[in-house]
């Protein structure tokens, strides 16, 4: 899989949607959030979907804690919001329960799922919103071969 990462905000729905393929590292994590924070149209109104769903990560190495530290560090991501990470395979929930379990007391609440239905119910979505997250997945993972 081609190492990829980017982030949509898909405001219709009320949600930011990040994306990462390939072997992701803390510097991808970090750089999504980085640009995120500086967008326009980022809205602390809107929860998040992370699709990890073609990612892979090295857990040997201490991404997580370092990730989180990241988080932690005063980001102008820290509001009340949902989170649903998507994962596939044991890597992905690995990386998904690891930086889950050690958020501690930010605002946020996060949680990972197996199916696209799941994680949007999570995020406060109906099931007629799935076309659109979908399509915007598929523009992504379009944009990776060009």
């Amino acid at each position: 899989m081609i190492k990829y990462f980017t982030y949509r905000i898909i405001s219709e729905l009320n949600i930011n949607l990040e994306y990462y393929s390939g072997l992701t590292d803390l510097n991808d994590l970090i750089e999504v959030r980085n640009k995120l924070i500086k967008e326009k149209s980022l809205n602390p109104e809107f929860n998040f979907i992370v699709d990890l769903r073609n990612a892979s990560f090295d857990l040997n190495s201490n991404i997580v804690e370092e990730f989180i530290n990241y988080v932690k560090s005063g980001t102008d991501l820290l509001w009340k919001r949902k989170t649903a990470i998507l994962s596939h395979t044991p890597n992905q929930t690995a990386f998904s329960i690891l930086y889950i379990s050690d958020l501690g007391k930010l605002p946020m609440k996060v949680s990972s799922f197996s199916t696209l239905e799941s994680a949007m119910k999570w995020v406060n979505l109906s099931p007629s919103d799935q076309p659109v997250i979908e399509k915007v997945i598929e523009d992504i993972k379009h944009n990776i071969v060009l």
